[in-house]
């Protein structure tokens, strides 16, 4: 299985969301999928390769395609025109690839793009018509809560279509060797003051 995993922001980053795009990267070509993550060409100066800066296996490519870097050029609509070029650029590349999955993380992609599969972290206060059209468009929706969930069932999102898959640690990672017997926090012995 092929998966093209597409985002329009700039790797690494200093903001959280650039670790688990990678960290889901590396996860699905040690699950045994072939993928690749097509990034926009927008750099963060001196932050260097995604690859170490992450500390991630490089079991997968990655690929920067060209687009706009307005974001702290044009203030109002900078962000909005960076994606938007990208976008547009990442159409026009996928024409030329095979893959089985395109993976996306951005909701505002889903409006470009058919046979998709979109990760929802959160869904808008309001929801507008674009938001329901581009959530029945999606082959499969990723939802972290099964709250997510429900709510997408009552606005008439099928129930088979969407998926439930919480944010993940990586245990070992936080594995504590030389734990002391009585040097941890009791809470049955904390007294209400």
């Amino acid at each position: 299985m092929r998966i093209i995993y597409l985002d329009s922001g700039r790797l690494p980053t200093e903001k959280a969301h650039g670790l688990q795009i990678m960290k889901m990267c590396e996860a699905f070509a040690a699950g045994g999928a072939e993928v690749e993550l097509v990034i926009s060409s927008r750099k963060n100066p001196g932050a260097g390769d995604p690859f170490e800066y992450y500390q991630v296996k490089r079991n997968f490519e990655i690929t920067r395609l060209w687009s706009l870097d307005l974001v702290n050029i044009v203030s109002k609509y900078g962000s909005w025109l960076s994606r938007l070029s990208f976008i547009f650029t990442a159409k026009r590349y996928l024409k030329s690839q095979r893959y089985d999955v395109l993976y996306l993380r951005e909701h505002m992609s889903g409006l470009f793009f058919r046979n998709f599969v979109l990760e929802l972290h959160i869904l808008p206060q309001k929801i507008r018509r674009a938001d329901l059209k581009i959530w029945q468009k999606a082959r499969k929706l990723v939802v972290l809560t099964s709250h997510t969930k429900k709510l997408l069932v009552e606005h008439g999102i099928p129930e088979g279509k969407i998926l439930v898959a919480p944010d993940a640690v990586e245990a070992a990672k936080f594995e504590i060797r030389n734990s002391k017997r009585g040097q941890h926090w009791d809470c049955r012995r904390i007294k209400r003051s």
